[in-house]
Parts: structure tokens; sequence; C-alpha cells
């Protein structure tokens, strides 16, 4: 398994995780939004809580501690679980609170933020997590910059580009182009293009040898083009050249 595929893989797992964690946080609040009663509460206190915690990574954070009354008339209090790192209620500050009839075990403080905001975050980076590791392990590998269009032996073509079998038209005489520019022959072959019935020209780089007595017309070679540009692509003639030496 190569890296890219290890790093795709490792980001999903990663995403999972947090999907996972945030579902298993969520079962109290669930349970509270489905089956709690709403009523009016009083802030007595900020109480400090040494220790980073649910929304808040301050290492002392400001934690309300809330009395309300239940229903039946009992006199109920908590202390909220998601602390900050300023206090964000004042005693004395009415709040409205949502508890279960089963008491004050399970009693927030009835605010969106507070209950949702943190596994909203978390669930969205598992999600962004999972995405990324998706497309990244399907993404093509980039290009060296500043590739040309045709490079010999390309490494990204070989492994990814699609293969045509093109017939060769004819061989052309040309020049190898470089520090020493000499004659030379390019082999001209027709082929399909990946996506669609359009016929295309594809040619070989500028050869510094003849494949006239290795090729002719009619023949096949294998071409392997981009599927995303179609003028981009390569020709092996490694083969060839090996023949006539």
């Amino acid at each position: 398994m190569n890296l890219k595929k290890i790093i795709s893989w490792l980001c999903v797992a990663a995403g999972l995780f947090l999907l996972v964690m945030a579902v298993v946080l969520s079962g109290d609040r669930i349970n509270l939004l489905i089956s709690g009663t709403t009523t009016q509460g009083l802030v007595a206190s900020n109480n400090i809580v040494l220790g980073a915690d649910r929304g808040c990574s301050a290492s002392a954070c400001s934690h309300p501690f809330v009395e309300f009354q239940s229903q039946d008339g009992r006199r109920l209090n908590f202390l909220s679980r998601f602390g900050a790192a300023e206090s964000q209620y004042a005693p004395g500050e009415r709040v409205e609170v949502i508890y279960t009839n089963g008491g004050a075990t399970l009693a927030e403080i009835n605010d969106f933020g507070r209950l949702w905001t943190s596994l909203l975050v978390t669930a969205g980076l598992g999600i962004l997590l999972i995405a990324t590791g998706f497309f990244y392990g399907r993404s093509k590998p980039p290009r060296p910059a500043g590739a040309p269009v045709r490079v010999k032996s390309n490494p990204w073509l070989k492994q990814n580009g699609y293969p045509i079998q093109a017939v060769v038209q004819s061989v052309a005489r040309t020049m190898v182009r470089g520090d020493n520019p000499r004659p030379g022959w390019q082999i001209v072959t027709k082929g399909t293009a990946p996506r669609g019935p359009k016929t295309l020209v594809y040619r070989t780089e500028p050869l510094d040898f003849d494949p006239s007595g290795k090729v002719s017309a009619g023949d096949t070679l294998t071409v392997l083009v981009d599927p995303d540009n179609p003028d981009d692509y390569w020709i092996d003639t490694e083969n060839l050249r090996e023949a006539a030496t």
C-alpha cells in the first residue's frame, strides 16, 4: 500500500472515529430533546472547575450552578457540564432549563449553542475528514511543475494514462531539438479519443533513429492518453529503439 492510500485511510478512520464519538456524546442530549421538560431556573453561582472540559480549553473553567423547580414542585439544582473561560451567566440571572422527569441528574441550560455546537463541530470535522480521505485517495498524482505536454517516459502518463491502440499512418522527417539540433523522424498515428468516437492524430516525439524498418503503415502502437486532456499523451518507442540498434 502506497503512502497516498495510507493517508487516505487514516483520514477516513479519523473521520469515522469523530462521527462515532459525536453519536455517543449526543445520547443524553437527544434524550433531553425527546423527553425533556422546560422550565425557568436561576443561576445561583458560577463554580470554577480546574482543567479543560467540554466547550472550554482553559485551565480553569466557569460552570453555572442552576436552581429550578420541577413541575411536581420539587426544588432541584445542577452544575452545568459546559464551562467557559469567563462566566457567561451572572448570579441571579434567569435561564431556561430543560430536564428529564427523573430529576436533576439529567438537566441543562436550554441553549442551542451550549447543547449542540460542540457536537456539530465534531461531526462536521468527521465528515470533512472522510470526504478528504475519499477524494484524496481517488485524485490523480500531480504532474511535475513545468512539464511539457509530452514527456519522454513520463511516469505520470505511464501509470495513469488511458491506453489507446493507434494505427500508424506514416513515418515523417522532422528535427530533433535540443542542444544539438539534427534531422530526425516522427511516427504519425491515428486513434479514437478516450471519451467519444472522435479520431485524433497522435505523433511520437522526434526520434533520433529511423523507425521505418521496424514499423509501417497499418501497424498499431499503444498511446497513453490523459483522459481529461487528449492533447497530453505519450507513445512508448523504446522497443523500436532497441530493435533499431
